[in-house]
């Protein structure tokens, strides 16, 4: 059986009383039976007497005793002489159309003759028998209708004769003309007989719509090869050759009472998805009704369906859901939240006939559990070069978020999208999905690439602001954005969106994965409005080749009612650039082409004098524009046809190390017969080499070095210098610096430096030739931080001085200069170290001292600030001291001695120092 999908409304609604279906118990069959004109009828249609003869009005006309009725109304019907029952209603009244059926009811009937021959699937409730002809009914010079009423009680039988109708078996040309009757019997059985049909040209057919409709329900013959049925509420046609025997009787037979199906429905098979579940179940074998129940499981429901009680699909009833209720059994309950358990109950029914529907108690069951809902949204936030930042809501159970990327295209009936895989329970964050076994590009283009991967996992965890890193500059991303739950179950709906990172230098545009109709992520155009037209996507593919330009997918914007007097404007901002180079250039290739004719499309070349044509650049979002290139109708390049490509490009290099927007703007004047369309192929970014020479300046010089700087728009440079007059020149090569520092010079010495830069093939000349000349060597500080310490010589009544200081930089000797400080005249004593002892001191005497430096390159310094020492007063006897075996020892000349003999040292113990004689 065929599928029923539905969204399930969860509204309520009331049960349908029974008998509501019963007319879809009908049955049909075809004999070859007798045409008997009627001997005595009523007429209620002569067109050889009507003094204005409805001819092709026939078919929407309704015949009734107050005259033809061409409006929709509630008239007045003939009376049937008879009660007829037809599917357990009774009828006493009719109306006859033109079309070929007749409106039963009882009382005023209402009538609607704009329906013609779709009197079943028409709008509005009606209880209608016969065969409405498909291609139109006309009346002809002895078109007749009447009626006649014979036998009584349960034989009592309505015929209602068409004689002589002009049937049309095309739907233009002269009709064929036949006869017809229905027959409606007191016990509802109809009879469609037909006669005279030999006019029909041979290989055509009269097409009827025959069946009978009560209310919103109805039955319709169906003929396939040579089985003849009934569908319910589904329009179909039978037709009627020329070879049909005259008296060819159709019969629908009404239906008897319903009773209770032998057996139930089995095998319930559920799938779901995040807001679907899907069913499928075994038939039962004489049901030809299914009642699908449904409830959360959470709820404590006892609920048996009632015999003769029509349920509805969508309604709700003590405390259930109708998931479904007709024939099939497959069915789809959708719009439902997610991860929630729904329970089903499959009850098999008889319903096609009197008292239905019966249902059999003995039902099906099974559970589905819905697939997590998908997060509520994603915004895109800020992309950079190598990364994309996005922010998701959760759904309303705060479940993680899986977010996949890949920059391949997929196509589907649902739109262009990204090509993502199968996520699996065991997936994580970094996973790359492998391309499905077997999937063939959606891409028909050609040379079309192929994809490398099913999607990356960009991320798994706590929704909120995601930054995906580690992404190709210049590439548009497809993004899908699903949810997890703990059992490591996904959503099956997923919000598919995307986003590009920041162009850079160089790219070279490609509309392979591009999407169709839309724009590429990051990319915006000006809306259609009052005074702007659009940009879009577009495809160009047709039969494998590309019917305009280069590229399969392109931007178009396309003018169908110009203005001649304010122009139209329309833009097309490409994703955010990053100018990283020098001389970074951005080109678009575009079109233009205005329709001359209906047949004819030219170049447009006849620009009016305020066209625009500009790339303009912003710094600020968007906010404010500025041009950087313009063609007006002086200065735009000429196309040589209507498909051929130009050029506008500018150079960005006013904002390098900047990220910003560029925008191809137009304004236009044109305004052709037959429209305007602006076309973008390529966008290209790439670096135009500047080959100027680069301008050099010398900056801080000292003694031994220097700093280069220059001005230049290469990347690359080469520094040469040497001595003035030297031929020795030395080169060092500098990669992205325009500046560099020489060192090794010699000091007070003339040098002469020059720069130049490297291109994609060759160098630029040589900068100008700068000189400079080094500093003489820094003088030197005299040393610092003097200090003296006194200890005894070789007695207790002589004494010795131990001088020391801070080395001096580039010393390379000191000279010590020393006096009795009530004496003008100064020792001196020239030293390789920073140390000097002195040991013919006089006792109880004050000493004056300094030292000065002789450094490299002949350099001496001043003399340091004088520093002073005294001597103690002469005593007689011997220091008698325990010598310290963990003391230091120092001959009288400063050396460190570690195992002393016999002689005087100087011991030091702790911060004492005292002079010893070991014998």
């Amino acid at each position: 059986m065929k599928k029923c999908y539905l969204i399930l409304a969860m509204t309520a609604g009331a049960a349908l009383s029974a008998q509501a279906q019963a007319v879809l118990g009908y049955t049909v069959s075809s004999a070859e039976g007798t045409y008997t004109p009627l001997a005595n009828p009523t007429v209620i249609y002569d067109a050889s007497t009507q003094e204005a003869p409805i001819t092709d009005k026939m078919m929407q006309t309704v015949f009734t005793p107050d005259g033809a009725k061409t409006e929709s109304a509630s008239v007045k019907g003939y009376d049937l002489g008879f009660s007829a029952s037809i599917a357990g209603t009774e009828y006493k009244n009719f109306t006859v159309s033109g079309a070929g059926y007749l409106y039963l009811g009882e009382g005023d009937i209402a009538i609607n003759p704009s329906m013609k021959a779709n009197f079943m699937s028409a709008d509005g409730a009606y209880d209608i028998v016969g065969a409405g002809i498909q291609r139109d009914s006309k009346g002809v010079a002895n078109t007749k209708i009447s009626y006649e009423v014979t036998g009584s009680g349960a034989d009592a039988v309505l015929t209602v004769q068409y004689e002589n109708l002009g049937m049309m078996y095309a739907f233009f040309g002269d009709p064929a003309v036949a006869d017809m009757q229905i027959r409606l019997h007191a016990d509802g059985n109809v009879d469609i007989v037909y006669n005279n049909l030999a006019s029909v040209p041979d290989g055509s057919n009269v097409f009827v719509f025959m069946g009978i409709r009560q209310g919103a329900n109805y039955v319709c013959t169906n003929l396939a090869g040579d089985v003849l049925s009934l569908t319910r509420n589904q329009n179909n046609t039978i037709g009627l050759p020329n070879t049909t025997p005259n008296g060819k009787t159709y019969t629908l037979k009404a239906p008897g009472q319903c009773a209770v199906p032998t057996a139930a429905a089995s095998d319930l098979q559920l799938t779901t998805t995040s807001t679907s579940v899907h069913g499928s179940f075994a038939p039962a074998a004489d049901a030809d009704t299914y009642l699908v129940t449904m409830w959360h499981r959470s709820a404590n429901i006892l609920f048996v369906p009632q015999n003769g009680t029509t349920y509805t699909t969508g309604q709700q009833t003590t405390g259930i859901t109708v998931a479904y209720c007709g024939p099939n059994t497959e069915f789809d309950v959708s719009s439902l939240p997610g991860d929630e358990t729904y329970v089903f109950t499959v009850y098999a029914a008889n319903s096609y006939g009197l008292n239905g529907p019966v249902y059999n108690l003995d039902a099906v069951r099974a559970e589905a559990t819905t697939a997590p809902a998908a997060p509520k949204e994603v915004v895109i936030g800020e992309c950079g070069l190598n990364n994309i930042r996005l922010t998701v809501t959760p759904n309303d159970a705060e479940q993680e978020v899986v977010v996949l990327y890949n920059p391949y295209c997929d196509r589907d009936n649902y739109g262009d999208h990204g090509l993502f895989g199968t996520l699996t329970s065991t997936t994580a964050q970094g996973d790359v999905l492998p391309v499905p076994e077997g999937y063939a590009s959606t891409l028909q283009y050609p040379d079309a690439p192929l994809p490398e991967n099913a999607g990356t996992v960009a991320y798994i965890g706590e929704a909120g602001e995601i930054n995906i890193e580690g992404l190709q500059p210049s590439t548009g991303y497809y993004l899908a954005v699903l949810t997890r739950n703990p059992e490591g179950k996904y959503s099956t709906d997923m919000i598919l969106t995307g986003a590009s990172t920041s162009l850079t230098c160089p790219t070279s545009g490609s509309g392979a994965n591009y999407p169709r109709y839309r724009l590429p992520f990051g990319w915006s155009s000006s809306a259609a409005g009052d005074n702007t037209f659009e940009f879009i996507n577009q495809s160009y593919v047709m039969r494998g080749a590309i019917s305009q330009g280069t590229q399969p997918i392109q931007q178009n914007a396309k003018l169908n009612r110009g203005d001649a007097t304010n122009g139209k404007e329309a833009w097309l901002t490409v994703a955010p650039v990053n100018v990283n180079a020098t001389h970074t250039t951005i080109n678009f290739s575009y079109c233009l082409a205005a329709g001359a004719s209906r047949f004819k499309t030219d170049p447009y070349n006849d620009w009016n004098e305020n066209d625009l044509l500009a790339i303009r650049v912003s710094t600020d979002q968007g906010a404010t524009w500025t041009p950087v290139t313009s063609y007006t109708a002086a200065n735009r390049p000429v196309q040589e046809t209507a498909t051929s490509y130009s050029d506008i490009s500018a150079d960005l290099n006013a904002y390098l190390g900047q990220t910003v927007l560029v925008q191809l703007y137009l304004k236009t004047y044109a305004a052709p017969a037959f429209g305007f369309n602006a076309y973008v192929d390529h966008v290209n970014l790439y670096q135009v080499e500047d080959t100027a020479a680069p301008v050099a300046t010398v900056g801080k010089v000292d003694e031994a070095s220097a700093v280069i700087s220059w001005t230049s728009a290469q990347k690359s440079y080469q520094v040469a210098y040497n001595a003035v007059g030297s031929d020795n020149v030395t080169e060092i090569n500098v990669e992205d610096a325009t500046s560099c520092t020489i060192t090794g010079l010699e000091a007070k010495t003339a040098y002469e430096v020059k720069v130049r830069g490297l291109l994609s093939s060759g160098y630029t000349e040589w900068s100008q030739t700068v000189t400079f000349t080094t500093t003489d060597y820094p003088a030197v500080n005299a040393p610092e931080n003097l200090l003296s310490q006194i200890v005894e010589g070789n007695d207790a009544n002589s004494h010795i001085a131990i001088l020391s200081w801070d080395p001096a930089k580039d010393a390379e000797s000191y000279e010590v200069a020393y006096r009795i400080s009530t004496s003008t005249e100064w020792c001196k004593v020239n030293v390789a170290d920073n140390t000097h002892t002195i040991d013919t001191l006089e006792p109880n005497t004050t000493y004056v001292w300094k030292v000065r430096a002789f450094c490299t390159h002949e350099r001496v310094t001043s003399y340091s600030a004088q520093a002073r020492f005294t001597t103690p007063e002469q005593t007689s006897g011997t220091l008698m001291i325990t010598l310290d075996e963990n003391a230091e020892y120092y001959d009288l000349s400063g050396r460190r001695i570690h195992h002393p003999a016999q002689g005087i040292y100087m011991m030091r113990s702790g911060d004492k120092i005292v002079k010893v004689l070991i014998k």
